[in-house]
């Protein structure tokens, strides 16, 4: 048995509501009737009760019919509203078109149309009800699906068969240019996008409208795009996107910027070659000392060697190895370094009594170059926190470049002084200076061994930079070309943020 209905039936007429009520006990409809005179008062019983249908009359004065189906309507509510015209049938549809479900002329109620017209009220209010919440359902999941699209680092992009836009998440915008896809296609006016050879790629080659095209998967190729933001690197793909059938609905285009993964692949290299280089290089500076010891020990050989003799070859093996002991230490130190695990014993470090000795005993090395080594303190440099092991290997490193690069070109100054929160410690000659391309790269690790005037194994530099860091400080360098060099050690006052042991 189908369950009772339920009706409001607003109209202010009594003889009206009588006709509707007698009609449909005519009509054995089994429906409880709620009457009422007001489209106000409807209002507030649709916000409080459900209803089945709602029978409207049309003779409200304008705009008290139109106002209650446009708040009902406004607020949601789908309830059926089935309104009673008089004799002018443009004023149903009017009312028809502002939301209301159907009409009937008040001249042609009889029990039969009444319950026709409630019953068609009711199956297309239900039908419009479940549309709706379809509607609400797919814009809530497109709002979701939007949301984790613009989360994802990849650029996304659907277009349909006719290239127009049907889904582009922000990312796309971030990584091409702002307004990429806008307006049912890729923007022309965009800058150039070039392939890794250099040929510029048109709007028709994108991926995605290959994809369209041909109907097949276009494998991931890198681009390149350069504007104001630099130079990036792009890897794009494209898929076609097809029904149950085999139909051609769409082609799906990702997006994603392989800058760093190109730099550090090409960084990797880099290193990569520049080992290579430092490997052949030690053989080379390994095997002078190692050839130097074995001919020294064939001369020792001898019985008949004079005691002077002997003792210039074992001077000269003592002298090859501390030149391969210092190589390796250096080779050491440096990989210690790169992999970040360099530790320092801090200690309190009294800056003068530090630097003062450190020039003494440099004295002899100095003097020998004829490059004597000055001292110039400004002010009272107190103490720091340092590990003076590691500081001495630093600076020792920067004066031997010193004296490699500034042969006999005069004195070389060591400078200390306070620098804002840092003290600086800076080591200057006299020499040939740095050429300004090579300033960014002096160091670097192994640079020094792959120049043809090196003067080792490009170590010392990037060593010394490293203790500096350790020490939460930094090294720089400054130069001009035939007026000498500078670096500069910039060690913290208040304290050390390093590593210890």
């Amino acid at each position: 048995m189908p369950p009772r209905l339920k009706l409001l039936l607003v109209d202010r007429e009594p003889a009206d509501r009588h006709a509707v009520r007698e009609a449909a006990v005519a009509a054995e409809l089994d429906v409880e009737f709620e009457e009422i005179e007001s489209p106000e008062r409807a209002l507030e019983l649709l916000t409080a009760n459900r209803y089945d249908c709602v029978v409207l009359d049309s003779s409200f004065p304008s705009p008290d019919g139109l106002s209650l189906i446009d708040s009902v309507r406004a607020a949601g509510d789908n309830t059926p509203i089935l309104v009673l015209t008089g004799r002018e049938e443009d004023s149903g549809t009017a009312l028809v078109a502002a939301g209301a479900t159907d009409y009937l002329s008040k001249s042609e109620l009889t029990p039969l149309r009444l319950v026709q017209r409630i019953r068609y009220a009711i199956r297309r209010g239900d039908i419009e009800g479940q549309l709706s919440n379809a509607a609400s359902l797919l814009a809530r999941d497109r709002r979701l699906f939007l949301a984790v699209l613009d989360q994802l680092p990849a650029g996304v992009v659907v277009l349909a068969p006719s290239g127009e836009v049907l889904l582009a998440n922000s990312t796309i915008d971030r990584l091409l240019w702002p307004g990429a896809f806008v307006g049912g296609s890729l923007d022309a006016s965009g800058p150039t996008v070039r392939r890794l050879d250099g040929t510029v790629l048109s709007l028709d080659e994108w991926p995605v409208r290959r994809a369209l095209d041909r109907i097949e998967v276009i494998p991931a190729e890198d681009l390149i795009v350069d504007d104001v933001r630099g130079r990036r690197y792009l890897r794009v793909s494209a898929a076609p996107v097809l029904d149950d059938s085999g139909l051609l609905i769409a082609a799906a285009m990702t997006v994603d910027d392989v800058s760093l993964e190109r730099q550090a692949r090409n960084e990797a290299l880099k290193l990569a070659h520049a080992r290579e280089n430092l490997m052949a290089i030690v053989s080379h500076d390994l095997r002078s000392p190692l050839n130097a010891i074995s001919i020294a020990i064939d001369e020792l050989a001898d019985p008949s060697l004079e005691p002077e003799m002997r003792q210039r070859y074992v001077d000269a093996v003592r002298r090859s190895i501390g030149r391969g002991d210092r190589l390796i230490r250096d080779l050491l130190d440096a990989t210690t370094i790169e992999a970040g695990k360099l530790v320092i014993a801090i200690q309190v470090v009294s800056v003068r009594e530090f630097l003062e000795r450190f020039v003494w005993e440099q004295q002899m090395l100095t003097e020998q170059a004829k490059m004597p080594l000055r001292l110039e303190i400004d002010g009272d440099l107190g103490t720091i926190r340092a590990d003076p092991y590691r500081l001495h290997q630093a600076l020792t490193n920067l004066l031997v470049n010193a004296l490699a690069h500034a042969k006999g070109s005069g004195v070389i100054r060591i400078i200390a002084g306070r620098d804002g929160s840092f003290v600086s410690i800076g080591i200057r000659d006299r020499g040939p200076g740095i050429a300004a391309e090579s300033l960014p790269h002096v160091f670097d690790r192994f640079w020094q061994a792959r120049r043809h005037d090196r003067a080792g194994a490009g170590l010392g530099l990037a060593i010394a930079k490293g203790i500096a860091e350790a020490h939460g400080g930094s090294l720089d360098v400054s130069s001009v070309p035939g007026e000498g060099a500078c670096f500069r050690i910039l060690l913290p006052i208040d304290g050390l943020q390093g590593r210890t042991r």
